[in-house]
């Protein structure tokens, strides 16, 4: 069950259709997220003009216990930012991360995974659409998407 924090984020959103539709989507999901969660960290009665820093600290808080990724911390606390600018509390999260304790982002290593295929494996295929494909591929550098 939704509580009023939760439709008083929802109204607010409406009012506000920032960014594109799957940012607006990616908010909405973000709040119902953090509206179950201080539930289940026992914050009740929270009204939006009540939404303080002690919050979004446990919310940071159980988010690194539940040991998430620096990625989705950092993106939850930028939808957390864009909801205090919103209520009229600007400086409610700072913008340093850093400062909050969250660390770096972590980035996949850039190795190649590419497989070469050779003419004679090419040759082989039956479907000529999927070998016109591949050598297409080949040619220009594309990706198939599966």
């Amino acid at each position: 069950m939704a509580t009023n924090f939760y439709f008083q984020i929802t109204r607010l959103l409406h009012r506000n259709p920032d960014g594109s539709k799957a940012t607006q989507a990616e908010r909405k999901k973000v709040f119902k997220l953090v509206d179950s969660q201080l539930k289940e960290l026992n914050v009740r009665n929270l009204e939006l003009k009540n939404f303080g820093r002690r919050d979004a600290v446990k919310l940071l808080t159980h988010w690194q216990s539940q040991g998430l990724s620096a990625g989705t911390i950092k993106n939850r606390m930028s939808h957390l930012r864009w909801l205090s600018e919103k209520i009229g509390k600007p400086g409610l999260i700072p913008a340093n991360n850093a400062s909050l304790g969250i660390e770096k982002r972590h980035y996949v290593t850039n190795i190649n995974r590419s497989r070469h295929i050779s003419n004679e494996q090419l040759s082989r295929l039956n479907n000529r659409y999927l070998e016109a494909s591949f050598r297409l591929q080949v040619a220009f550098g594309l990706r198939r998407e599966v």
